[in-house]
Order: C-alpha cells, then sequence, then structure tokens
C-alpha cells in the first residue's frame, strides 16, 4: 500500500527523524547519525517538500540519500547531518529542474558520483553541476548519460 507522505509539523518531523535514524543504524558503511543529525535532515526534508511544492508516495527520498550517500569519504561524523540536509535541499531543486521521467534513484547515483568525485565533497560545486550544468544540458537536447561533470 503507498502511502502520501507530507512532513507538516512537529510530530512528522520526529517520525520522520525517527525513520532516518533506523536506516542509518541499518547501513554498514559508517552513516550512524545521531538523533540530532536525523532531526537537522528531516527538517531539511520537510523544508524541500514544502517550498518546492513536492509530495512523496511510499519511501522518502531522505531514505534513499542516506542509503545512495553511505560511506562517502566526505562525510565525516561531525559534518554529515548538515551535508546530507544540504545534500536533500540540492536534490529537491534539481528534481523541480528536471522531467519526471528521470527516476529518483538516477539522480541519488548521480549526486554521489559527483559528490564522492569531481566535487569532492563541495555543496558550491554540487550545485554548479546539479542546478546549472544538468538542467541546461538536458534542455538543450543531451541525454543524461552525456553530460561530463567537469
Amino acid at each position: 500500500m503507498m502511502k502520501l507522505e507530507l512532513i507538516t509539523g512537529n510530530s512528522e518531523s520526529e517520525e520522520e527523524a525517527a525513520r532516518l535514524l533506523a536506516v542509518s543504524r541499518q547501513k554498514r558503511e559508517g552513516l550512524t547519525l545521531t538523533a540530532e543529525q536525523a532531526r537537522t535532515v528531516a527538517l531539511a526534508h520537510g523544508d524541500a517538500l514544502r517550498r518546492t511544492g513536492r509530495i512523496e508516495w511510499g519511501p522518502s527520498a531522505a531514505e534513499g540519500l542516506l542509503n545512495a550517500f553511505a560511506g562517502s569519504p566526505w562525510l565525516t561524523r561531525e559534518n554529515q547531518g548538515q551535508q546530507l540536509a544540504d545534500l536533500l535541499a540540492l536534490f529537491y531543486d534539481c528534481r523541480a529542474e528536471l522531467p519526471d521521467s528521470l527516476p529518483d534513484g538516477w539522480l541519488l547515483e548521480r549526486m554521489r558520483q559527483a559528490y564522492d568525485g569531481p566535487c569532492q565533497g563541495c555543496m558550491e560545486l554540487m550545485g554548479d553541476c546539479f542546478l546549472l550544468r544538468l538542467p541546461r544540458h538536458l534542455r538543450q537536447g543531451g541525454r543524461p548519460e552525456e553530460l561530463s561533470w567537469m
């Protein structure tokens, strides 16, 4: 059964934080969030959904992001909560610019490749890649797999 998820208040954010905390604890690659970091990501998730006017069915993109970025060498115990919140905001900003035919999983994989590769964990470069270059490339008729990140 699919579920409509729209985070609107504190109790929903706390439920999302608890889910994210559980997901992070299942990963073996070292992406275990603290309760505070999980709340930071959950709040960013709710803010991004409201800001972009998006709703989600089924598992949240925040959970997908945690799975996609587990084991990234650029996420440290100290910065991972804020970095994941920033990546989640970037994900939704990018989703708003891309055709719905591109699956979330495809975007998350490319974000991880760029984050760990040419962007080396730099959010400014990530914004350039995913908010400027990728949408422009697609508007000009390019195929997603043809884009060179740097």
